[in-house]
């Protein structure tokens, strides 16, 4: 526990009022020009300053912050934010006194009673599943409104073509007469007379 001899984590409450554990690590320097009023103030070596001034700071800092904090943000994508905050709090308190916060870091992973981790596993999962139901659903359509655009563009194409068709067939129609029809077969007549001919076998003679 954080109360006893050997252990150096900290324990904080969330806005729930749920109990988290957690080991930081703290890197700090300390201001030349300040250092004899730092040992006069404190009257204890750096050691001592940084087991009891410098977790003191970081313990106050980390409860501040972290009670404005539900857990599912301090466990999730909140933990950046958490340690961001706490670090500009520690640095801002202990600057005037010449401790230089550096860095302000969590080792290894936040503590939860295991229900809780449970719980927040499952919530993360079933969010994750979601989103990829509709990351799917999304391909899906945009699929299917490609498949409709091809659909509707080929659609297009073939109407335009059958009534490119349907003009071009009126037009002979209408230029289509029996001189441009004997017209056509003399100029493709080779000369020679059929040996058996019918009653129009040969449209501009006249076998009786």
């Amino acid at each position: 526990m954080e109360d006893s001899e050997t252990d150096e984590s900290f324990t904080f409450q969330t806005s729930e009022g749920l109990s988290c554990n957690i080991d930081m690590g703290v890197t700090f320097t300390v201001d030349d020009s300040k250092i004899s009023k730092l040992f006069q103030k404190y009257r204890k070596g750096i050691d001592e300053i940084k087991a009891v001034v410098v977790k003191n700071a970081l313990r106050d800092a980390l409860n501040t912050v972290a009670s404005t904090m539900t857990v599912e943000s301090v466990y999730g994508s909140g933990k950046t934010d958490l340690f961001l905050k706490v670090e500009g709090l520690v640095r801002e308190s202990l600057k005037p006194h010449g401790i230089i916060i550096e860095k302000v870091y969590l080792i290894g992973s936040i503590r939860l009673p295991d229900n809780v981790v449970s719980a927040l596993n499952s919530k993360i999962e079933a969010t994750q599943r979601a989103q990829q139901r509709e990351n799917e659903l999304r391909e899906a359509e945009a699929q299917a409104k490609k498949q409709i655009a091809e659909a509707e563009g080929k659609a297009k194409s073939m109407l335009a073509i059958a009534e490119a068709e349907a003009k071009s067939n009126a037009l002979k129609l209408k230029t289509l007469t029996s001189e441009l029809i004997q017209y056509e077969a003399i100029q493709r007549w080779d000369g020679r007379l059929p040996t058996m001919t019918g009653s129009n076998a040969i449209p501009f003679i006249n076998i009786k």
